[in-house]
């Protein structure tokens, strides 16, 4: 049986263990609906790539992801500003649930924040999606999404 090597653009097919290739699809978007959504495709076809090759997702990944998804912008996420404070806080708790980061290392690449706040955002981030259906569908579908 020959093995070919992953294409970083294909993704497997859950169901039939074929792969599906995507890539020209998103770029057909990209096209048609401009430079909006060119912000929203963008991460999620570097992380498809990514995680084609069998790099890990990393908490930069991440941090893209969320501000694309959340309205925010990555410098937001780090920033000291309150108004970008839910946004960070799922950040972190992506970060805390899909990379294999310490609470200090996701507070170093949050702004250098402490530790104890990084423990605090995944509590609160825990509790809202016990609380509102729409806001874990929102976390889950990220979650999904940097996995």
């Amino acid at each position: 049986m020959m093995t070919v090597a992953p294409n970083p653009a294909r993704v497997q097919n859950g169901n039939a263990g074929r792969c599906v290739n995507i890539e020209p699809a998103l770029k057909l978007y990209q096209l048609a609906w401009g430079q909006r959504d060119r912000a929203l495709t963008t991460p999620i076809l570097q992380t498809l790539r990514r995680n084609a090759r069998g790099m890990p997702v990393t908490i930069h990944d991440i941090q893209r992801l969320v501000a694309s998804r959340m309205g925010a912008t990555a410098l937001d996420l780090v920033s000291a500003r309150q108004a970008s404070a839910r946004p960070r806080q799922v950040a972190m708790w992506l970060a805390r649930h899909t990379t294999p980061a310490s609470f200090p290392a996701i507070g170093r690449a949050f702004g250098n924040r402490d530790h104890t706040t990084v423990m605090q955002a995944c509590r609160r981030v825990d509790a809202l999606m016990a609380a509102d259906p729409a806001f874990a569908a929102v976390v889950t579908d990220l979650r999904r999404a940097a996995a």
